[in-house]
């Protein structure tokens, strides 16, 4: 895993324009005619092109585009990045996009989640499944437990597990423009086992 070189933030410098990530809200936006920047405000327009463009003359209009940002909180995270429209796209649904709403229907029984009320006496279908209890069943459980303890500052090796859960991130990112649309509809599905 510590090859891959997991990274400690969410990426910053995401540039467009780009397709649509699917699972993150599209805003109506304007950008900016002499540089990247884009706003969902032309006040906010205004005061940039004073700003960064004071020789330019200011557009009587500016150019509407659709953007997307991870996050609605301040800082670097909300920095929005200009997508391609796919509304053309979206109008006349192409063959493979018919094929994959079909399939989607076809699994929507499968994927139903089915939500039982948690009893302590109850055994459950993850319990069933996995036959834990089969598993630990003789040995000393106190050291199985403190095999899956929540490791603590001193224990030394931290810092290893520390870059190979940041590599293992930085690979998944870069995973994320070449998964298939059928798994990213799966990902982004509002299934409670997932969280």
């Amino acid at each position: 895993m510590a090859s891959l070189e997991v990274t400690e933030q969410l990426p910053t410098g995401i540039t467009g324009p780009r397709t649509i990530v699917h699972g993150l809200k599209v805003f109506e936006a304007m950008a900016c005619s002499h540089c990247n920047f884009l706003s969902r405000s032309t006040e906010r327009l205004r005061k940039h092109h004073s700003k960064d463009h004071p020789m330019e003359p200011r557009p009587k209009h500016w150019r509407a585009c659709k953007v997307q940002h991870l996050k609605e909180s301040s800082g670097d995270l909300q920095t929005f990045w200009e997508v391609k429209d796919d509304e053309e796209r979206q109008s006349q649904p192409t063959a493979r996009q018919a094929l994959v709403d079909s399939l989607l229907k076809e699994l929507e029984p499968t994927l139903e989640v089915v939500q039982t009320p948690l009893d302590g006496r109850m055994v459950s279908p993850w319990l069933l499944t996995t036959q834990w209890h089969e598993q630990v069943a003789g040995k000393n459980v106190k050291l199985l437990r403190s095999w899956v303890a929540l490791p603590k500052d001193n224990d030394g090796d931290i810092p290893g597990l520390k870059l190979a859960v940041q590599a293992y991130y930085r690979k998944a990112l870069s995973l994320l423009d070449h998964t298939h649309e059928l798994v990213l509809k799966r990902l982004n599905s509002p299934d409670p086992t997932k969280k």
